[in-house]
């Protein structure tokens, strides 16, 4: 008797939806955040706000 794996069929727009979930998050929270220009933290914050659909989340001790 052969070892045959069995495998799922896998739909490709679920793979992209799942993808799409853990890379185009609906909301971000972005630990380190700053507001003094030329920081990581300030970059990060800078670029994420720019989009209206994304709701970020500036963290900092």
């Amino acid at each position: 008797m052969e070892n045959v794996a069995k495998v799922e069929s896998v739909n490709e727009s679920s793979v992209v939806e799942q993808l799409d979930y853990v890379f185009n998050p609906s909301s971000v929270a972005v630990i380190g955040a700053s507001n003094r220009i030329g920081t990581w933290g300030f970059g990060v914050m800078n670029r994420l706000i720019g989009n209206p659909k994304r709701k970020v989340y500036p963290v900092n001790s």
